[in-house]
């Protein structure tokens, strides 16, 4: 029981009516608080008191005890708290026990359901335009080119399913049959009847013999027959049953009602079969029992996906719940097993972005989807729906990643998904403004986008229409420039440039000075240059044509200033990664130029840092590479390969590169720093760490760069790292300074400056073996084997020269 602590002003009229001590003026009852007798102090406390409800519950408990006979409780003492508790406790488990015994609960069931990777059923599940996110591309293009060098029924029926998850159903038919023709098989036999239903084939092309026997014989009923027969041979499996059900809910022929199907299936498998009266139940606009099932199936067999995709695609694009439906992808995140349900769990990852698209958490959904890409770089995916969504965003600060993001897609990607990656592309340059790149990009959109993208043919037709005048002044231009500027041409090509102030100045201004350098007027183009400099950011085009300017004059003194700034401003955010990858492959050619191949190799290094997670390709020095988190690890990359060969594991790899992220552009500017600006150690330990360095680079009368005799380089190279500061990365990675590149171009340049200079020849070898390894995920065959003949040249090369040294 509990003391209510209140003053006698707070008694109420209730309680003094039960009490008659209390049935006086309030006045009065508190004058009789001052001075109370024993009865009257008493009573007065008796009537504050209040009885607590769960007391009173477990009085009436313990009533209902004693009336119903228990010895127990007869027996015992109230007073005694720890007898009367352990009988609670007691009393409470046997109330439990006999609860979970009367209430009939579904529990979860474990899903020992067996996932077969090649059955046809995930057609009916998932959506047609979603089926391209369930296969990695990697798997795509690489099995692709397998099956085609291979032919034999497998690889038809291989080539059959990768056309049916592009959504090529009419193409993957072609295959299947071409594999049924070579090879008559139950498996393949279902694989063509499915695919008939969803390439709408169900009616077999062959005309009848006569017109009586169309109207007669072999009318459209008839010959739909001949696909429900194949599928009744296969009335034992959900997936044949589930064709049938498509074909009755269709309406596309006179058969069983397709509840009738939707039963058999319940008898085969009562998942799929609660699924199918389900879906029979919404497309019927029966949505209370649609909901009402599919919740069901998600409580009751949680660990099984389709039930999530079916509720997910009606909350997201049916009711635009969106919230509802980010809640439910975050449910089937923590319960879906992905080492059993990969292809779903991709899905849903897909999902859960779009769910944070629609409700502008930007940056809860660009996060996700570059965390997703690293942990499972074999779906680019990922990243290309970062570059599109970031895009569609159009907010400018993500602009420049989702342009890097975007361009790496055309390495990784399937080429089936060019047209729309260019298409992006595109949207991206002119939300930057750079309408000559949005006019290229758009034009090989439309060269690879398929019927099915009609909206966004007539989109670019309209775009490159609007600008198609401006470009051809741009193209004449161009042309002038080429052949040879007299007066009257220079004259043209001076007011094409005042014309197209007004469409794009940056390139107007480029123009112009290509034509004073043309006629000869040096000075004047290199100041026109750089006065663009400071406005040219996003693709820097103005620095490169003054490189370019710059290079022909062989002043690389200015050109490593010019460098230099423009790793300064690759910092910003805006610059897509491969714009900086390109600005430090110049530098570290500057670099070579100037006779400092050694720096040159380490800057180069650094660009490993970008590379994505290859978890199929054995490029160790790579990896050592892209773990380094100081100067000196990238110097000591090569040691460290051989001496703990494989010592790392794939979740080790990968998380060292997620914890670098942020910070990767800075490192090449620290180095650079290095070398420019005084450091906080003071002169003397600048200028002993410099010696070091150049020691390692003694010239010769001829030019060449040649290793001190006296000085072992791979101790001098450890000594000069240690002496540098480190450099750490921040473990805090920032969306927009998302970087990524999978061009293994810097590890061939530092094989050939290794060769060139004879100088660390161990990081050469390696580096151009793991290039050999990379240029087997090149697409192109063409160039694969073109970079495979120069590198395995080289390799063959430093490793006879490193074995006579």
């Amino acid at each position: 029981m509990e003391i209510d602590q209140v003053s006698p002003l707070s008694i109420t009229q209730e309680r003094s009516d039960k009490k008659s001590i209390t049935d006086l003026s309030i006045r009065s009852s508190q004058c009789s608080l001052l001075s109370p007798n024993s009865d009257e102090f008493y009573e007065i406390c008796k009537s504050q008191l209040k009885v607590s409800p769960r007391n009173t519950t477990l009085q009436q408990r313990i009533k209902y005890c004693l009336h119903s006979g228990h010895s127990e409780i007869i027996s015992i003492s109230f007073s005694n708290s720890e007898q009367f508790e352990e009988l609670a406790k007691k009393t409470l488990e046997e109330r439990r026990k006999l609860k979970e015994k009367d209430v009939q609960e579904y529990p979860q069931r474990e899903d020992n359901s067996k996932v077969d990777c090649l059955s046809p059923l995930i057609f009916f599940i998932v959506p047609e335009n979603h089926l391209k996110y369930m296969i990695p591309d990697f798997e795509a293009f690489t099995c692709q080119e397998y099956f085609l060098s291979r032919p034999c029924h497998e690889s038809s029926f291989g080539l059959a399913r990768l056309n049916a998850f592009n959504g090529k159903f009419n193409n993957a038919l072609e295959h299947i049959n071409k594999a049924m023709t070579t090879h008559p098989d139950a498996f393949y036999e279902l694989w063509q009847a499915i695919l008939k239903i969803k390439a709408g084939k169900v009616v077999e092309k062959e005309p009848p013999a006569s017109f009586f026997q169309r109207i007669l014989c072999c009318g459209p009923s008839m010959r739909r027959t001949r696909t429900v027969t194949q599928l009744e041979k296969h009335a034992d499996k959900v997936e044949g049953l589930w064709g049938l059900y498509e074909i009755s809910s269709k309406a596309i022929i006179e058969t069983e009602c397709p509840e009738v199907y939707a039963s058999k299936i319940k008898d085969l498998d009562k998942y799929f079969g609660y699924l199918a009266w389900g879906e029979l139940s919404l497309k019927k606009n029966d949505i209370d029992t649609f909901t009402c099932v599919t919740n069901e199936l998600i409580r009751t067999f949680n660990q099984r996906p389709e039930a999530y995709v079916k509720l997910w695609n009606y909350a997201y694009y049916t009711v635009k719940d969106y919230d509802l439906a980010e809640g439910l992808m975050a449910e089937a995140l923590l319960t879906i097993n992905p080492n059993q349900y990969m292809q779903y769990y991709v899905l849903f990852c897909i999902y859960t972005a779009k769910c944070y698209y629609r409700q502008k958490k930007l940056k809860e959904c660009f996060g996700f989807l570059q965390r997703k890409f690293i942990e499972h770089p074999t779906y680019p995916v990922f990243l290309f729906e970062f570059g599109r969504l970031s895009t569609k965003s159009e907010d400018f600060r993500y602009n420049g990643a989702a342009l890097g993001a975007l361009n790496e897609c055309l390495s990784l990607c399937d080429n089936e998904r060019k047209g729309l990656i260019y298409y992006w592309i595109a949207k991206a340059y002119m939300l930057a403004r750079l309408h000559i790149d949005a006019y290229e990009n758009a034009k090989r959109s439309l060269e690879y986008l398929s019927a099915k993208a009609n909206k966004k043919k007539i989109e670019l037709r309209q775009f490159l229409a609007e600008i198609n005048p401006n470009i051809v002044k741009i193209q004449l231009v161009e042309t002038y420039l080429t052949g040879d500027l007299r007066k009257d041409n220079f004259d043209k090509c001076k007011k094409l440039c005042c014309e197209l102030q007004n469409f794009h100045k940056l390139t107007s201004d480029i123009l112009y000075s290509k034509t004073l350098w043309k006629i000869g007027r040096h000075e004047e183009a290199l100041k026109k240059l750089y006065s663009l400099c400071g406005v040219s950011t996003v693709k820097m085009s103005g620095y490169f044509q003054l490189l370019e300017f710059l290079k022909l004059q062989d002043n690389v003194k200015c050109m490593k200033t010019v460098a230099t700034e423009m790793i300064t401003k690759c910092r910003n955010p805006q610059v897509p990664c491969f714009i900086w990858k390109k600005v430090n492959l110049i530098y570290a050619k500057i670099l070579v130029r100037m006779r400092k191949p050694g720096k040159a190799i380490l800057l180069l290094k650094s660009l490993a840092k970008f590379m994505p997670p290859f978890p199929f390709a054995e490029i160790q020095y790579t990896k050592a590479l892209q773990r380094a988190k100081t100067i000196q690890d990238l110097s000591e990359a090569s040691s460290k390969v051989i001496e703990s060969y494989n010592a790392y594991s794939y979740s080790t790899y990968k998380s060292s590169f997620v914890e670098s992220l942020s910070n990767l552009r800075d490192f090449s500017k620290k180095l650079i720093e290095e070398e420019e600006h005084q450091p906080e150690g003071g002169f003397k330990a600048f200028g002993k760490r410099r010696l070091n360095r150049l020691a390692t680079e003694k010239i010769d009368v001829m030019g060449f760069y040649q290793k001190k005799e006296s000085i072992d380089l791979d101790i001098e190279e450890k000594s000069k790292g240690l002496q540098i500061p480190d450099i750490k990365f921040s473990e805090n990675s920032d969306i927009i300074f998302f970087s990524v590149c999978s061009d293994p171009i810097f590890l061939y340049k530092i094989g050939k400056i290794a060769m060139k200079y004879k100088i660390c020849l161990q990081d050469g070898l390696c580096s151009v073996s793991d290039y050999l390894e990379l240029l087997k995920l090149d697409k192109d065959p063409e160039h694969r084997e073109s970079c495979k003949a120069k590198a395995t040249k080289l390799y063959t090369y430093l490793l006879e020269f490193s074995k006579h040294t």
